[in-house]
Order: structure tokens, then sequence, then C-alpha cells
């Protein structure tokens, strides 16, 4: 049974009349589209309660449903970056992703975030982006899951969680034993998520390398871009050095790059004699800068 608010023709009042003091208390559907005079159009949003009345009512706190449809293209998602920081002392993983803002046929997002799991070092999730972010996504959905979702909320000063949903890079910060732990000998791979409530818009997985035992400073591929048949640009970045026994210069610097995983390490480019200095007084003596870049 449907009935209209006297005063207000935006409210509903939705009876199950086939629930009795004998029967089970179980879920119903309704179809809005049979109420007369109920227009709702995507985008709009949907305010329900849930109530039950035995002569004195009692009611539930109100749902707004963010109405989608299925129509239009999935949110324009970038993975950016990931790297493990220094946290006090304890690893933090750093996940950096981008909300492209809607499109023409876009319809907004209800949330974003990453997913993100790990594997054993050197073992990839895929051969290619399509197939990692299908074993991204089958990870993310398995029982029990094998990737963990981190969704990015506002910063605000009363503390609240707040999704956020604006255009723009959104970062992630977390120390590993909040959400993934974060050990030796395990790749960590994150996937740049957003959901519009119907379709999934997901950007590249990267991967980063946990911290090692070795003897030499950790290394982060920090963005790749630009990439044509004939060029690209390379940035990269190295962790704050505190430890003594590797305060050494290094000999070369640089990147890899190649096609295939398999053959990763047979292409390299170093950076610049004068780049190569400026990283070596980052390391040894904590000064100037720890990035570096090839174009």
């Amino acid at each position: 049974m449907i009935n209209q608010h006297s005063s207000n023709a935006n409210i509903y009042k939705v009876e199950d009349t086939s629930l009795n003091a004998n029967n089970e208390l179980s879920e119903f559907t309704l179809d809005t589209s049979t109420i007369s005079g109920l227009t709702i159009a995507r985008g709009d949003t949907l305010y329900v309660m849930a109530y039950a009345d035995n002569d004195l009512e009692n009611q539930t706190g109100v749902l707004s449903l963010n109405l989608r449809d299925g129509s239009g293209d999935p949110p324009s998602i970038t993975t950016e970056s990931v790297s493990i920081t220094d946290n006090s002392g304890n690893s933090r993983l750093k996940c950096t992703g981008r909300y492209n803002g809607m499109n023409y046929t876009g319809t907004g997002v209800q949330k974003l975030g990453f997913y993100i799991t790990r594997t054993e070092s050197g073992v990839s999730l895929g051969a290619d982006q399509a197939a990692k972010k299908a074993e991204m996504i089958r990870r993310y959905n398995a029982t029990p899951p094998e990737a963990t979702e981190v969704i990015s909320k506002k910063a605000n000063p009363l503390g609240i969680n707040i999704l956020n949903t604006d255009p723009g890079a959104y970062i992630i910060n977390f120390d590993g034993d909040n959400i993934i732990e974060l050990e030796n000998g395990y790749d960590y791979h994150i996937m740049a998520i957003g959901f519009n409530g119907s379709q999934l818009g997901t950007g590249n997985v990267l991967h980063t390398l946990s911290k090692s035992d070795t003897d030499a400073p950790v290394f982060y591929t920090k963005q790749v871009g630009n990439i044509t048949t004939s060029s690209g640009h390379f940035y990269g970045i190295v962790d704050p050095v505190t430890d003594p026994a590797i305060k050494q210069d290094l000999d070369d610097a640089g990147f890899t790059w190649s096609t295939a995983e398999n053959t990763l390490k047979v292409n390299h480019i170093s950076i610049s004699s004068g780049d190569l200095t400026t990283l070596n007084t980052y390391i040894t003596a904590g000064t100037g800068d720890g990035r570096f870049n090839v174009k």
C-alpha cells in the first residue's frame, strides 16, 4: 500500500500489508515506477527510513541513496604513485591517485580509494595492465578477500569521517600495521578506484618493493609520463638515509625499461653526473634533494 503525505507531495509511506503477527518479517521490494507522481532521475537522492507499527510506530535512521541507472562512463581514475616511506621507524605505504572529474556522461563518484594487495618479491599480478586489473579485482572479491580496500577521507577540523569525492589528487598514507602488514620480501601492489554507484573506474596497477635488509639505499619509481614511441619522462626518489652503514656514494643511478617484465633490466639510462652528485650529497649528508629524473 502506498500513501502520499497529506501536505508534502515528495513523501510517500509504503506499507507491506502481507505482514501480520504470525508471519516472518522479511524483505520486500518497491518499484518506484508504481508510485504515481514520483519521478526519479539519475543523480537524484532518495531518502529511505524503515519503520514498524503495532499501534506505536517505531522508526530507524534515514538512509540516503544516490541513484544511478548504470548508463554513462565509469569514473576516470589515475593511479599516480606508490612508495614505502619511513614514519618514526615504521614502514608507511603512501598511495597517490587522481579522480579526473566527470566527463559529459559521468555521474560523479560515491567513493574514491585504492585496492591493495601483496605478492612475494618479484611475482607480478599479470602480464599486462588488463591482467593485473582483473587479478586485483578477483583478489578483492575473493572469500576471504585477498586485497584490501582503503577509502579516501577528507581532512576536517572536527575529525569526522567524510568521504572524499572531489576531483583532483587524493593521497592516502597509512602505517602497514593499521591496514596491511608491510614486511621484507614482498612487493606491494595498488590500484586507484572510483565508484559512481553502478560502475567501477580503475587506474593502472602500480607496485613497490618492501624495504630490504641489504646495504643499499631504498629507491622507488615515482612516476612515468609523456610516453611516446621514441621518448618518455621517468621520475624516481630515494628514501632518507639514516643508517651510517649505507651512507655511501653511488656509482650510478637511473632507470631500466622494457616492453616485458622478464627483460626489464636490458635497457638502461643513467642520470647525469651533476644529478648523481646531488643524489650522493642527499644520501651521505642528508642535504639537497632525493628526487631524480630522466627526460
